[in-house]
C-alpha cells in the first residue's frame, strides 16, 4: 500500500483508489486489483490496461454468470478500445480462450445463458468461433439440449452444419457437426431444430460415421426413428463399411435393429470384412437379433 501511495503521489494523482480484491496486477505502471466491479473506474480515468487484463476481466465476469456485469464490462471494454484503436481490440477479447479453451460465447452456450450470448454477440463476438477442440457454440448447445440457445445463435449467423476440426471433449469423437453433438447428447428437441434449420443429415466425421450411425451405436432408437423418418441414408457406410443395421446389432440393441429393418435398411449389406448383419448377430449372441434379421432375410427372398 505504501509503494502504491508514493506511485500515485509521483504520478499526480490526488484521489483514493477503490476497494479491491486481493490479486495484483499492472495497470499503467501502478500495482493495482484488476476486477469487473473497478473496471469502469479505471476506464472513466483514461487508464488503458493489457489486453491479458482486458482477457482476464472480462472471463471472471463470464464465468460469474452475471449477464448485468458482463454487459457493464463490455463497455467499459468498447469505450477503452474506442479511444486508443490502436494494438488490440475488442475483437481480439470476446473471441480469446480461457483456461479450458471455451470462448465467452462458446461459455455462455453451454451454461444456457442466452442473455449472456446476446450481449456478448451484441459487441461483436463470433457465432461461429471455435474452442479448443474445434466446437462451435452451437454445438455446445446442441449437446446440452438447448434448442432456444441454437435459434438464437443461428439467428446471428452460427452455422449449422459447421464442422469441427477436432474432437468433442466430453465424448472424444473425431470430428464432427451440430447435430452429431445433438444425437450424442441425447438432445432430441434440439435435432428437430437442427433438422428444421436445414442440418446435413448424412454428414460425416472423421470415422465416416453418419449421426445415424452414432445413434444406432449409443442405443438411441427415438433418436434413430427421428433421423431415419427425416430421410437419413440408412446404408451410409463408416470407414470399415459397417452400416447403421450393424452398428446396432453390435451394441446389441434389438429394438433399433427392428427400427431400421422395419425402415427399410439391407439386410444383406456387407463390411470391409465381407462379415453381414447375420453374421455379426451370431457372433454377439443377440438371439433377438438374430431373429430379427434371419425374418429379414427371409422376407427378402420371398
Amino acid at each position: 500500500m505504501r509503494r502504491i501511495s508514493i506511485l500515485l503521489l509521483l504520478a499526480g494523482f490526488c484521489w483514493v483508489l477503490p476497494p479491491l480484491p486481493s490479486v495484483a496486477q499492472t495497470v499503467s505502471g501502478v500495482v493495482v486489483d484488476l476486477k469487473p466491479a473497478t473496471l469502469r473506474w479505471y476506464i472513466d480515468k483514461g487508464i488503458h490496461i493489457r489486453p491479458d487484463q482486458a482477457k482476464a476481466v472480462l472471463f471472471e465476469a463470464v464465468h460469474g454468470g452475471n449477464t448485468q456485469v458482463v454487459e457493464s464490462v463490455l463497455e467499459s471494454l468498447n469505450l477503452m478500445y474506442r479511444r486508443i484503436r490502436v494494438g488490440a481490440n475488442l475483437l481480439q477479447i470476446l473471441n480469446a480462450h480461457d483456461t479450458r479453451g471455451l470462448t465467452p460465447l462458446g461459455y455462455a452456450a453451454i451454461h444456457g445463458n442466452t442473455g449472456m450470448a446476446t450481449a456478448l454477440i451484441k459487441y461483436g463476438a463470433d457465432p461461429n468461433g471455435t474452442d479448443n477442440y474445434g466446437n462451435t457454440p452451437v454445438m455446445q448447445a446442441a449437446l446440452h439440449d438447448d434448442p432456444e440457445m441454437v435459434q438464437l445463435l443461428v439467428n446471428h449467423g452460427a452455422l449449422v452444419n459447421y464442422q469441427s476440426a477436432t474432437k468433442f471433449e466430453q465424448f472424444k469423437t473425431l470430428k464432427g457437426s451440430a447435430l452429431m453433438a445433438a444425437v450424442q447428447g441425447n438432445s432430441l428437441e434440439t435435432a428437430k431444430m437442427l433438422i428444421r434449420l436445414g442440418a446435413d443429415l448424412d454428414e460425416r466425421d472423421d470415422s465416416n460415421m453418419t449421426a445415424l450411425m452414432h445413434a444406432a451405436a449409443g442405443g438411441n432408437s427415438t433418436m434413430a426413428g427421428l433421423l431415419t423418418e427425416s430421410g437419413a441414408n440408412l446404408e451410409s457406410r463408416d470407414h470399415l463399411g459397417r452400416t447403421a443395421l450393424i452398428f446396432a446389432i453390435i451394441r446389441l440393441q434389438p429394438k433399433t435393429v427392428r427400427l431400421l429393418l422395419e425402415a427399410g435398411a439391407d439386410v444383406s449389406a456387407q463390411d470391409i470384412q465381407r462379415q453381414g448383419p447375420l453374421e455379426y448377430a451370431t457372433a454377439t449372441g443377440d438371439t433377438q437379433s438374430q431373429v430379427l434379421v434371419r425374418r429379414a432375410i427371409a422376407r427378402s427372398q420371398w
